[in-house]
């Protein structure tokens, strides 16, 4: 069985999942790059690991950096249009 996005508990199957704590590393990276100092990061549900793994990698970023968010913590909320 192949997964993707999402992965598997047997060790039989392949799953394909992104890096979320990378990419949000990466995210934060660039805007430093871009000479951007102020961020604030709105994120999805706290309760989906994705949304904890994209937070700690911005936080981490953010970090290397010596910066701070600017609300001093992630905005959590449903991941929707609404």
């Amino acid at each position: 069985m192949v997964y993707a996005y999402t992965p598997s508990v047997l060790e039989s199957d392949c799953s394909f999942t992104p890096d979320n704590r990378m990419g949000a590393s990466l995210a934060i990276d660039h805007l430093v790059s871009r000479g951007r100092k102020k961020i604030v990061m709105l994120n999805g549900e706290p309760q989906y690991e994705a949304a904890r793994e994209r937070a700690a990698g911005a936080q981490e970023a953010l970090a290397r950096h010596g910066l701070n968010l600017v609300t001093n913590e992630v905005l959590y909320g449903s991941w929707n249009e609404a």
